[in-house]
């Protein structure tokens, strides 16, 4: 989702003065990263590394960059090679003589980050703060996975294969045992997807000697979501919120990370007041980045998700994520022992 000019103004505003919980804030769940404006015309992460710019760029700045790579902002996403502007920055005292100017044609985040190090470096003149800062940008976008999946188109009839072949049950050859009866699939495809599975699978334990696997805390419709996902990349039905995140928790279990990211890009949709405190928990517990920001930002908004925070009806995990530095307070505090 884009915003406004006017909007976009405002989360550079709070960009600048490193204000994560405004921006986290005014926000939407669904923002396109992408999106560009201000008057650089340039993406919110790019507005990030030219903090260093601001007066003293320093921490603040830095986390809430770490928060917009983890939201989903791409450090890698180029502007047009025919960008016309540039940025410039320079010393009080001798404006002229100190002036560096680089323009944004073709930068990504990261590459602008690394011009920019690259002129201040051998430059004569003294950008210590400034130079210290890129470096920890640089080291940020290292150090943070990307959260882009690339997509690509597929035919509808390539779809409809996969579903065809999950729908030969005579082939099948591993059973799971639900909670519920029993859901059945094709070895080689679980082995494929999943280490967790494939060891299993391989193992002399009646997994391995039998091809059976006791999901008994789980549902038949969640395995049999899991597995449609799974086979197809979609699903044909609806279901709801706790088969999605009964689906998530086994694909999370058997480290199936594109099954799991797709089940959290659709969780995105059904955040209401009724399934927010299953669903963001979830988020929280799973370490879903995108998933729990919008859930932060649901929360936040939320007239309903506030009173209860207020109560003290909510989990530990949720709590900490709609009041983080309380939260760490609270722990700070259990952990005190008085000397006996």
């Amino acid at each position: 989702m884009m915003v406004t000019q006017t909007k976009f103004n405002s989360l550079i505003g709070f960009l600048r003065i490193g204000d994560i919980l405004g921006l986290q804030k005014f926000i939407p769940a669904d923002f396109d990263w992408s999106q560009k404006g201000g008057p650089e015309d340039v993406t919110l992460l790019h507005y990030a590394v030219l903090c260093l710019g601001e007066e003293n760029p320093g921490e603040k700045h830095l986390k809430t960059m770490e928060w917009m790579l983890r939201s989903g902002a791409d450090p890698e996403h180029e502007l047009p090679q025919k960008h016309p502007q540039c940025y410039l920055i320079w010393k009080r005292k001798n404006k002229r003589g100190t002036t560096i100017e680089i323009p944004y044609a073709g930068h990504s985040a990261t590459s602008l980050a690394f011009a920019w190090l690259e002129a201040l470096e051998t430059s004569e003149e003294e950008w210590t703060v400034e130079r210290e800062y890129l470096k920890n940008v640089v080291s940020l976008i290292a150090r943070i996975p990307s959260l882009h999946r690339k997509k690509v188109a597929v035919a509808e009839g390539v779809v409809d294969l996969w579903e065809s072949v999950l729908n030969m049950s005579t082939t099948h050859n591993v059973t799971l045992e639900t909670e519920d009866g029993n859901v059945t699939a094709h070895d080689h495809v679980l082995m494929a997807a999943s280490p967790v599975l494939e060891a299993m699978l391989q193992s002399a334990m009646k997994e391995g000697v039998h091809k059976h696997i006791s999901v008994t805390d789980s549902s038949g419709t969640s395995v049999a979501l899991f597995l449609e996902v799974l086979y197809t990349s979609s699903m044909r039905g609806s279901p709801s919120h706790l088969t999605m995140l009964a689906a998530l928790d086994l694909a999370h279990r058997w480290q199936v990370t594109t099954v799991v990211q797709q089940l959290a890009d659709v969780l995105l949709e059904m955040i209401t007041v009724d399934s927010f405190v299953a669903i963001a928990a979830a988020a929280v517990l799973k370490g879903l980045s995108s998933l729990t920001r919008a859930c932060s930002v649901f929360g936040a908004k939320s007239p309903q998700v506030q009173a209860m925070l207020k109560k003290g009806s909510l989990p530990t995990a949720v709590r900490t994520l709609l009041q983080p530095d309380s939260a760490k307070s609270l722990e700070t505090a259990k952990k005190k022992r008085r000397t006996v």
